[in-house]
């Protein structure tokens, strides 16, 4: 362990957004809100928008590559990024990529620890020069069973994911959760999980739109709010029209 005085420890290099206000290099973040509310939706839609070098909303965004863990259903998922990305106009030749699996991954248990090593790995033999986000969607699919109000699986989780930052400390991970219907009552499960973030967002269901409120920020400002509304897309996979789900903002 490297310990400094005060005064001659390194430079603290300053916080650099990846999306304007909500998501920044280096650290964790917590979307949370009631089942069925549109997290998937909003994610996939900021995260292709800032990938092809898009504003999100008014918020503006970096280029970036999102490694998309896709826990509870990851064929749909694909569907709706790959018809999200389709439909956008790519800034530059130099936009983002997306990486996705169809594998489980699980944050607790034997084997955690070189999980998370061997992601590490992935994430620096990818590395496109780009900035890199992953998306957990959602966290309780990959607590493999462990109950979610107990601390000791929390706190392995948390503990896990503080590890892949410190072998990449220049990624951000972005965990999807659910939440009770009321703002106030905070992500389900252990508190220490709310504690241990950086951001949080609640999703919320307004009386014309659905809005997305920062409830928490370390470096910054709570409050700020996206509104936005899911809108029904018609697409086409391999001659077959599906229907999937889209994002107007507000």
């Amino acid at each position: 362990m490297k310990m400094f005085k005060l005064g001659e420890a390194p430079s603290i290099p300053p916080r650099e957004y990846l999306i304007e206000g909500l998501v920044y290099k280096g650290e964790i973040s917590l979307l949370y809100g009631p089942s069925g509310s549109g997290k998937s939706a909003i994610i996939e839609d900021m995260f292709t928008r800032a990938a092809a070098g898009l504003a999100v909303g008014s918020l503006q965004a970096v280029e970036l590559d999102v490694f998309w863990f896709a826990t509870e259903n990851p064929h749909e998922h694909l569907r709706r990024v790959a018809n999200m990305d389709a439909q956008l106009s790519k800034v530059s030749k130099t936009c983002g990529e997306h990486f996705l699996t169809f594998e489980q991954l699980i944050l607790v248990g034997d084997g955690a620890r070189n999980r998370m090593a061997s992601l590490a790995d992935l994430l620096r033999q990818s590395d496109a020069g780009r900035p890199q986000v992953i998306v957990i969607d959602t966290l309780n699919q990959a607590m493999a069973g462990m109950d979610e109000n107990g601390s000791a699986g929390m706190s392995e989780v948390i503990s896990n994911l503080k590890f892949l930052l410190s072998l990449c400390p220049d990624i951000h991970i972005m965990i999807v959760h659910h939440s009770g219907k009321k703002k106030e009552n905070g992500p389900r499960g252990h508190s220490s999980l709310f504690a241990a973030m950086d951001s949080c967002f609640f999703l919320s269901s307004l009386k014309n739109s659905l809005q997305l409120e920062v409830t928490k920020d370390r470096g910054g400002k709570r409050g700020r709010k996206v509104k936005f509304n899911l809108v029904e897309i018609e697409a086409n996979d391999n001659g077959r029209n599906y229907t999937t789900v889209g994002v107007k903002y507000a």
